[in-house]
């Protein structure tokens, strides 16, 4: 199966919810899950077969560190 990374940020925790629902099918299907928050992102992805970005949306405006993050890893 896949190994999946998921990365996130969020500003209230409502992200964190969204992130273990995508988590558990995935990890229900037999894929290996490593979640991690922004801050936290590993700096190379060449190990994972598949890649998830959230992002809380707080007055009209995603995350900052995961709009930093994607724009450094484009």
């Amino acid at each position: 199966m896949a190994r999946v990374l998921i990365i996130y940020g969020t500003t209230e925790g409502h992200t964190d919810e969204v992130v273990s629902a995508l988590e558990e099918p995935l990890r229900g299907a037999g894929h290996e899950v490593v979640v991690k928050r922004v801050e936290h992102a590993p700096e190379d992805l060449t190990s994972f077969d598949g890649l998830l970005v959230g992002s809380s949306i707080h007055m009209g405006k995603h995350n900052k560190h995961v709009v930093e993050w994607v724009r450094q890893h484009l």
